[in-house]
This record gives structure tokens, C-alpha cells and sequence, in this order.
């Protein structure tokens, strides 16, 4: 960041051309790490809160070859190996949409034989092109990994890389469908799930969403999926996912739940013109299970740009942008804020 005091001037970029300073009025730090904000003197939090433990990271990879139909026949024949989860067992080829989750004995009996390594104990399959015979693989899984250190993102690349290699031939080897299978492509760089959180005006905390708590300067209703109990953490840092004991993906069912994010979750605290979206907005570890996906990191990046603009237009900060500004704003662009919200009439 370029400061000047506590208020980001721009940043200082590394490219092509060399060593630059890029000068803005509002900069959003959407590196998906808080790198920037760091950098600036914004208090971050990393991982899980006291203990810093992070969700592990994944490189996912493409298989094509795949007789789809196989696979179907196989999970409908094998209703006990796979989730009971709706959301997660998709089986409708007809409609071209397959997505499944389990071969949890198959598994089991590779682990047990060497033949699979790292804390695997299932196999997605998801992202399924019926008709074209692809599949993608979202199974690597390393721990205790921190994706704000390059040296244990490199450590974490090659992990991932060899556990993928060893599942590809697990597989082809045992899985239905799947022995003419061969790898299309690989992630470009491996998926990091958490590091950094800022604080912000606003700390989005698990129990407000659970709560289904309305915010009147909402900026973004999110649908998740939702499973009761205690055990309903995805990806947990503390490893075991989809073993015997693990009820989220084994037998609980989870369903859509929406919940709304408030605008003080993007700007961050002591620190003046610089806003932040994605994952890394002002939020517990827990909240941010719910909050990490594609859609809800879109959503959070159009509300950052609006009031960027707007704070821009009107000359001032975004601490103390006109929110219902925001908020009309992204009515008009087709975002649906939430119930309690009421923006300006357009």
C-alpha cells in the first residue's frame, strides 16, 4: 500500500514495466488473503480464532473419459456408500446434472492398502459435464497450511499434486465408469480456503446468520447450504473430513438458508479509503464457512466497486458513505440486499 498516514493513497505494483505507483481515491483489497490490508495497518486475524488453525487446501483436477452413466448406476445401487445429502447426491443424468459425494467403503479399503495418502476418506465428484464424459475431482486435502507463506504454499502445491496423482489411479483402477478416464487439465495454482480476516465496523459472527439477523445496511443476501448440530462445519481444520464420524457428510442433510452481510464488514478498522471484499471482510472463522463461496465473494466485490464509486463521486470516505447510496445502487444492478434493508427510491 501507499500510505500516507493512516489513509491508502494507492498501491506500489511489481509487473512487466517494472516497480509502479498506481494512485487511487478508494482502493479494495481483494487478494483474498488481506494482503493489502496488512500491509496498511488494519488488525487481521488468521484462521481460527486464539489457535490460528486454518481450513485445509485443495488442487482440484479434470478427468474426461468418464462413462457418467456408470457412475449413476454404481451410487444408485450403493445408496449407503454416499451422502445422504440431496444437495450433495445429485443423481439426474437425464436433466445433465450429476453430482455425487461418498464411495466411502471403497475408500476406506485404499487407505487402507496405501493406495490412497492424506486425510481422504471420500470421493467428490462435481462440476460433471454428462454428455462429454467430465469430471472434476475436488479431493486433495493438506493441512496446517498457511497460504500467507509462500514457502508452505510451495510445500502445500507439491502435497496436493501427489495426493492427486495417487487418486487419479485409485479411480481409474476401482471407480465404475472411470477406467478409460485420463486427466484433461489441473488447477493452475492450489485453492486456499482461509487465511486472513479483517476487523471492520461490523464483525459478521455465526450466530447473527444462524439467527437470520436483518441488517438495515445490508448490501448482500446469500443463500447456503445449512445443516443443524455441531458438527455442520465444512472443511474444518482440524481434519477427519467425510470419515465414519463425520456427520456433515455423511448422513445430515443440509438445506438453502439465506442470510444478509451488513456494509461495515467491508471497511476495515483505523485505516481510511481502503475497503476489502471476499472472503477476507470482517468476520469470525465460523461465519466464514458461510460467507467463502464464489457467490457470496461476487456479490461482495459488486457492493465494494458501487461504494467505492460512490464514495468517489460524493468526496467522501467510505467509512462515511451515504450507504443507502450503496444500496440503491445495487437494487438498480439486480442484487437483492435483503428484507430489512430500504434503499432510496430510484
Amino acid at each position: 500500500p501507499l500510505m500516507e498516514g493512516d489513509t491508502v493513497r494507492g498501491v506500489i505494483v511489481q509487473n512487466k514495466s517494472g516497480r509502479q505507483a498506481i494512485v487511487a481515491n478508494v482502493v479494495i483489497d481483494a487478494t483474498g488473503d488481506g494482503d493489502l490490508a496488512e500491509g496498511a495497518g488494519v488488525p487481521t486475524v488468521k484462521g481460527r480464532e486464539r489457535v490460528g488453525k486454518m481450513r485445509p487446501v485443495t488442487v482440484l483436477f479434470r478427468l474426461g473419459g468418464v462413462d457418467v452413466a456408470r457412475i449413476v448406476e454404481y451410487a444408485r445401487a450403493h445408496p449407503d456408500q454416499f451422502t445422504a445429502d440431496p444437495n450433495f447426491q445429485v443423481l439426474q443424468p437425464e436433466q445433465g446434472v450429476v453430482r455425487t459425494s461418498g464411495f466411502f467403503d471403497l475408500v476406506a479399503e485404499g487407505r487402507q492398502r496405501g493406495e490412497i495418502e492424506g486425510d481422504i476418506n471420500y470421493l467428490r465428484f462435481e462440476g460433471i459435464q454428462v454428455a462429454r464424459g467430465i469430471v472434476t475431482v475436488n479431493n486433495s486435502r493438506v493441512y496446517g497450511v498457511d497460504g500467507t507463506d509462500a514457502w508452505a504454499l510451495t510445500r502445500a502445491e507439491i502435497e496436493a499434486r501427489r495426493q492427486n496423482r495417487l487418486l487419479y489411479q485409485f479411480i481409474k483402477k476401482y471407480v465404475p465408469g472411470c477406467e478409460n478416464a485420463y486427466v484433461i487439465d489441473t488447477a493452475a495454482n492450489i485453492g486456499v480456503r482461509e487465511t486472513r480476516r479483517i476487523r471492520g465496523e461490523h464483525v459478521l459472527v455465526e450466530p447473527d446468520i444462524v439467527g437470520k439477523r436483518r441488517y438495515p445496511d445490508s448490501i448482500a443476501r446469500i443463500w447456503r447450504f445449512y445443516a443443524e448440530g455441531e458438527s455442520r462445519e465444512r472443511h474444518s481444520p482440524d481434519g477427519g473430513e467425510g470419515a465414519a464420524g463425520n456427520l456433515i457428510y455423511r448422513t445430515q442433510t443440509t438445506y438453502i438458508f439465506p442470510f444478509e452481510i451488513p456494509y461495515g464488514v467491508l471497511v476495515p478498522q483505523k485505516v481510511e479509503q481502503l475497503m476489502v471484499a471476499g472472503h477476507i471482510i470482517s468476520q469470525t472463522h465460523e461465519a466464514e464457512m458461510w460467507s467463502r463461496g464464489q457467490f457470496s465473494c461476487l456479490l461482495l466485490g459488486q457492493a465494494a466497486g458501487s461504494a467505492a464509486a460512490i464514495s468517489t463521486r460524493d468526496g467522501v470516505s467510505p467509512r462515511k458513505v451515504d450507504v443507502a447510496k450503496v444500496q440503491q445502487a445495487l437494487v438498480a444492478q439486480g442484487v437483492d440486499i435483503g428484507e430489512a434493508a430500504t434503499p432510496l427510491a430510484p
